[in-house]
C-alpha cells in the first residue's frame, strides 16, 4: 500500500522477509567499511600536506 506522500507500508512478516533478503553478508560489510576508512586517511593525509 503507497500513501499520498509515497510511503510504502508492507506486512511485517512481509517486511522482515525483506530485510533479511537485503541483508550483505558480515565480510562484505567489513570490506566496505575499510575501503572508506582507507579513503578517508589518504584524504586526511593530502589535506595535511596541503596545509603545512
Amino acid at each position: 500500500m503507497v500513501d499520498r506522500q509515497g510511503v510504502i507500508r508492507v506486512h511485517p512478516q512481509l517486511g522482515r522477509v525483506v530485510v533479511t533478503k537485503a541483508m550483505l553478508p558480515d565480510n562484505v560489510i567489513r570490506e566496505e567499511i575499510n575501503a572508506y576508512m582507507g579513503l578517508l586517511k589518504r584524504l586526511g593525509n593530502n589535506k595535511l600536506a596541503v596545509t603545512r
